[in-house]
Formats: C-alpha cells, structure tokens, sequence
C-alpha cells in the first residue's frame, strides 16, 4: 500500500479494488483452463464470482460520491465481503457467525462499512506473531438492543493502554509500509457516517476485542 501524508480515500480504493480485480483475473484463467481441459465442464461458479467481484469494483470506481447515503443490509454486506476474499489467506483462518435477520437495514455508505470490516480483518490477522501457525480471527454480527453488534477478535501480541490510544490517532502505525488510517478511519467512519461507538478490549500476549455498535434503520 502507498504511504500517504495526508488523510485521502486513495489508499481505501487501492485496497478495495486490489483483491477484486487479482479474483477476476486468477477465476477468468481458472474457467479458461477448465474448460479447455474438459468438454462438459460448465463455469457457471467461477463466472457468477467474476460477476461479482466486478460489480464490486464498479462500485467502488464510484466511490467518489462518498455523500451518498442509503439503506443496505449489513448481513448481505458481510457476505458479500466474505465471498469476494473466499481466497484469502484471511479467510481461511476466519470463524463466522452473522446472525443478523435479512430484514435488518443500516443508513450510510455500504462500501464504507465493507471497509471497516476488511481493516479490523487485516489487523486481527496481522496482529500475530510471523511463526504463528493458525492465526485464528473471529468476526460476529449480532442484534443488541436495536443495534447491529459487530465483532473482530484475534488472540494476537494485544496492545497495552498507551498504544490503544495511539491506534486511534491519525497516521499512528505500529507497522512497517502503513498509512496509519487502521483504527482512527474506523472510528471516524463508525461515528461520523453511521453514528455508532467503538469499543476496544485488548492485553498484551492475549489478544484484542475490537466491537462496532450501529444503530438499525429505523423507518
């Protein structure tokens, strides 16, 4: 990613648009391949991920708008997500559980929302040690008291008090080639776009607990 000086929505297209874009390309060659090798062989899967991945990046392409407000279920917007990076490397450490009912709605930015998601995955797993073999994330969504609960938690090297702090504050990284908009771009968007809360439980060699509240729609 590239190292920005100044807060910009430039490093979230990079990373937004990076993932889809190597999916479209490796699932395209994948189909190709497949069906030159077998005569019956029918892409339907590969072609409906392409399909996806690319409205994803026209999505995104559109981003400029970040004004834009709307109504979308934050249950399909996970799964979306999820769908999207199925090949990831975070994906195949992460444990599930959206219980969110269908009929649930949040107002604001989805692709702002599937941001916030895919930062506090790529922390969670970046948080443990390089050896570290399994590298376990676990993100939840729930219903509690009108709210949609969101959860990220990974048993990583944890934070103490002054770095949590810190993780809040604009262009403060604890790692190598970052722009330091992690935690302080979630904040920001939970609270300013959303109009939810931010909770961080984290101790050192034991892990962090990183819980977004966003209040449901209400009609």
């Amino acid at each position: 990613m590239v190292k920005n000086t100044l807060f910009s929505t430039t490093p979230i297209l990079q990373h937004s648009l990076a993932t889809p874009l190597t999916n479209i390309l490796s699932l395209s060659e994948l189909a190709l391949e497949n069906i030159k090798q077998e005569n019956l062989y029918k892409p339907e899967q590969e072609l409906q991920r392409v399909l996806l991945n690319a409205k994803h990046m026209q999505s995104m392409l559109a981003f400029r708008d970040r004004q834009q407000r709307y109504v979308f279920s934050p249950q399909k917007a996970i799964n979306e997500l999820l769908c999207i990076n199925d090949q990831t490397r975070i994906k195949k450490n992460l444990v599930t559980r959206i219980v969110i009912p269908a009929n649930k709605f949040l107002c604001g930015n989805k692709l702002l929302f599937q941001e916030i998601v895919v930062c506090l995955l790529n922390n969670a797993h970046e948080s443990y040690n390089k050896k570290t073999k399994h590298k376990l994330v676990f993100l939840s969504a729930i219903n509690k008291n009108s709210n949609c609960l969101l959860s990220v938690v990974d048993a990583g090297k944890g934070m103490n008090w002054w770095e949590k702090q810190m993780a809040l504050k604009p262009f403060s990284s604890f790692k190598q080639n970052h722009s330091g908009l992690g935690l302080f771009f979630v904040k920001q968007t939970v609270e300013k776009e959303f109009n939810g809360s931010v909770n961080i439980r984290s101790k050192i060699k034991q892990g962090t607990t990183i819980e977004l509240s966003f209040p449901y729609y209400m009609q």
